[in-house]
């Protein structure tokens, strides 16, 4: 353990053992503890001289020790999460500060937007942000081969999570005084809304001109003395991170895993009635297939496309002309884009259901043996040209096998009663494809 972990490890513990939650319910013992720990922090702090990097890790490292369940409201996740404060509010702030949970990094939100249980109606902000800015951004933030994979609706979203870790480090750094932020009506404490808002449109505007090159400025109504310090504060806030490629690269990281957690727009699109709607509203569209095709998979992305629904709207051939059509204008990413291609048409060729669909396709078969040539008897199985399947294939797999038993029975090479033997020793098996095993009883 490194001597920052081991440190904070202590204050940890140490304050876990001196408090109880119910203790800290009292305003004063809570306010106590905060400033004792931002205290022993800065102490920390100040003796280590961790860099950022160190202060990430130690953090992660501390959630882990600590054994922390974020679905428990214990003394020592409330203790960890006011250590966390403690050191985020730093300057220069550290943020984002992140820990790996089940699988997932999930950043330290600022205290503000949680304990005021903020962040639905800043998503409604950010969601209202200029779409044509947010496409743009989309394009140079991502490679093309990603984008069409996993579709624009998806990195949009991303961007709104990118937009909110930058609104945790300016709430943190202070790029509007907290005491504009957070003023005192009546004996409470209240949040201006109009302030926070207004950083919103600070992050956006310096991440829209830091990608784009272009200069933004806002209205000069809008902007007294103060309001023109926070937004230059706060453009040069975004600036310097995404100027380090190492900085710029964790920002997106942890974005894309704070939207999978939070929205998770890939599932979203995914849905089979958010597809209906997008195809049928695309084929009602006066263009051509070819740009209607365009609209919808740039939209949903190659990988998340429900086939059955496609094809209802769609042709096989039209769909192919189009990827061909992408992979010579794509300029970036085209591995990525290949890679796309052969899994999505590993995927086309387990959806038995389409087998009727794909066996009327004039250029299915050329466009398997230009991009994905390994799959190429897959579709001797699918034209049920059985016995050049079995010369050819020879994958080991649980399901490649009950393909290459029913081509048997097929092609008289056994007898119904052993391929129904074969098949109920099979289906009780791991890994198998039900879709599969539905197919061949179909066609007995």
């Amino acid at each position: 353990m490194d001597k920052l972990t081991e440190s904070l490890f202590k204050l940890l513990k140490d304050k876990s053992d001196e408090y109880n939650i119910e203790e800290l319910t009292n305003e004063e013992n809570f306010f106590n503890l905060k400033k004792e720990i931002v205290r022993q922090v800065n102490n920390i702090l100040n003796k280590e001289k961790p860099n950022k990097w160190q202060i990430r890790d130690s953090v992660n490292n501390l959630f882990k020790l600590a054994s922390i369940d974020l679905e428990e409201n214990n003394i020592e996740k409330l203790i960890f999460l006011l250590i966390t404060d403690a050191i985020n509010e730093r300057i220069p702030s550290p943020s984002p500060l992140y820990f790996e949970y089940r699988g997932h990094i999930i950043p330290k939100r600022n205290a503000i937007i949680t304990d005021f249980e903020l962040f639905p109606e800043l998503k409604e902000k950010v969601n209202q942000l200029n779409p044509e800015k947010k496409h743009i951004l989309v394009f140079k933030i991502f490679k093309d081969g990603e984008i069409i994979s996993k579709g624009v609706a998806y990195y949009l979203s991303v961007i709104d999570y990118l937009i909110f870790l930058f609104l945790d480090k300016a709430l943190y750094e202070e790029v509007i005084d907290i005491n504009k932020i957070l003023k005192e009506k009546d004996g409470n404490i209240e949040v201006s809304k109009k302030d926070i808002n207004f950083l919103i449109d600070i992050i956006f505007s310096g991440i829209y001109e830091f990608f784009s090159g272009e200069k933004e400025r806002f209205k000069a109504s809008i902007l007294d003395k103060d309001y023109s310090k926070y937004f230059i504060k706060g453009k040069k806030l975004i600036k310097e991170p995404l100027s380090d490629e190492k900085e710029k690269e964790l920002l997106i990281k942890i974005a894309i895993e704070d939207e999978k957690l939070s929205e998770n727009k890939e599932d979203f699109v995914k849905n089979p009635e958010v597809q209906e709607n997008v195809f049928k509203e695309a084929s009602e569209r006066d263009v051509s297939n070819i740009d209607k095709i365009d609209a919808v998979v740039w939209l949903i992305g190659l990988n998340n496309l429900n086939m059955e629904i496609f094809f209802n709207y769609f042709s096989v051939d039209d769909l192919l002309k189009f990827l061909e059509d992408v992979e010579k204008d794509i300029e970036t990413g085209k591995d990525i884009f290949k890679k796309s291609i052969k899994d999505f048409v590993e995927n086309l060729l387990n959806e038995y259901k389409l087998y009727p669909v794909l066996k009327e396709s004039k250029n299915l078969e050329d466009f398997i043996e230009k991009n994905t040539d390994s799959l190429k008897t897959e579709l001797l199985f699918i034209k049920e040209q059985y016995n050049e399947f079995l010369e050819k294939e020879n994958k080991k797999d649980i399901n490649t096998e009950i393909k290459k038993l029913f081509a048997k029975y097929k092609t008289g090479q056994i007898e119904k009663k052993e391929f129904l033997n074969w098949l109920s020793l099979y289906e009780t098996k791991e890994g198998i494809n039900k879709n599969l095993i539905e197919f061949v009883k179909n066609g007995l």
